[in-house]
């Protein structure tokens, strides 16, 4: 992985923790997907003028003359251009990849390094139980599963009225989404990966894991009898000859990949990019990434533009000071192409009643 992604990573987790009191590092939602986020979303955006197009998908681009002229696309079996004054792609970057052009990578360098970053699989199965069992108030990650799962039960985080009773058949209690993190490793139950096994094989696994790692002899805090339906996530598609496909893999911050990754504004003039692989001071693959390098397209939009609309707010990335000293002289040593320095740091023992900040 990318030691500059973990590292501010894990100084964001700290300075939450122990910096401010009450800050919640791990947010979910209040009710379903769609219910509470994905919805009133889109109706946001309709009540500000904004034409959805659903069952739309981009098939290439038009590029003259340092700009966009169109997109093409496929709607409802179709084709069509679409043409606009800016174009702003909020797609992943795999996707990405495969709609920029030679001629596109060459006005702008950074677009041919698309193709050299780094996707996985993150996905899974929702359980659908007769009862509800909450086991933690958050996510549970079984650290040594062989498929690297993480699990959240959701209905504990619900409002009222999105009790999993009113759904469907009135039958469903208990709701435990969990994610498969590594495709490649042999499970427990049927010694297969994940992307070796039917989709049977592969709800039965992953039950199997959970069960492991949470069942006590005597103590059975998931039961067989419990599970109403496994639904498998529909990004996950599967072929009896070729397997599984993804449509929505996850890209990963790998060593060096900053150095391949886009600023939401490219040298193409008004072709713009949003995503969790765009860089960000965010940096990690989160919504939060994703959020921030929107809001740098829009900031880059609005500098072409002739309104007077204000830039939206880009927050500063948190970093101990007592380090800016060592990360100047750092920072000067690359420029000046000096080879990395290995120093010895000397202990400091303070007394007891002072504070070493």
């Amino acid at each position: 992985m990318s030691t500059r992604t973990g590292g501010y990573t894990l100084l964001q987790f700290l300075f939450d923790f122990s910096l401010r009191p009450g800050t919640y590092l791990d947010r979910v939602l209040n009710g379903p997907t769609s219910d509470v986020w994905i919805q009133p979303w889109l109706t946001y955006l309709e009540q500000l003028g904004v034409r959805w197009m659903a069952n739309t998908r981009a098939t290439d681009l038009e590029f003259k003359s340092s700009r966009i002229a169109s997109v093409g696309v496929v709607r409802n079996g179709i084709r069509e251009r679409l043409m606009a004054d800016y174009y702003l792609l909020c797609l992943p970057v795999e996707s990405i990849a495969q709609l920029v052009t030679p001629t596109m990578c060459t006005f702008d360098p950074r677009l041919a390094n698309l193709s050299r970053l780094q996707t996985s699989w993150m996905c899974g199965v929702i359980f659908y139980l007769r009862r509800d069992v909450p086991i933690v108030h958050g996510h549970t990650n079984y650290v040594d599963s062989p498929w690297a799962l993480t699990s959240i039960s959701q209905p504990q985080f619900w409002q009222s009225q999105y009790s999993p009773c009113r759904y469907g058949n009135g039958e469903i209690r208990g709701i435990l989404s969990v994610i498969v993190s590594s495709w490649d490793t042999p499970g427990i139950k049927t010694s297969k990966t994940a992307r070796e096994c039917t989709p049977s094989q592969l709800t039965a696994e992953i039950w199997g894991q959970l069960k492991a790692h949470l069942n006590n002899p005597g103590v059975p805090v998931l039961q067989d009898e419990d599970v109403v339906q496994a639904f498998i996530a529909p990004s996950l598609q599967y072929d009896s000859h070729s397997g599984w496909t993804n449509q929505e893999p996850l890209f990963i911050n790998t060593v060096g990949s900053w150095d391949y990754r886009p600023d939401a504004d490219t040298k193409i003039e008004n072709m713009f990019l949003a995503g969790d692989y765009v860089r960000t001071n965010t940096d990690v693959a989160t919504m939060e990434s994703a959020n921030e390098a929107a809001r740098r397209a829009v900031n880059a939009i609005l500098r072409l533009g002739s309104d007077s609309h204000s830039p939206c707010d880009i927050w500063e990335r948190d970093e101990p000071h007592v380090f800016s000293p060592l990360r100047k002289v750092d920072d000067l040593r690359y420029r000046q192409g000096s080879p990395p320095e290995t120093t010895e740091l000397e202990a400091v023992c303070l007394p007891p009643d002072e504070d070493f900040l």
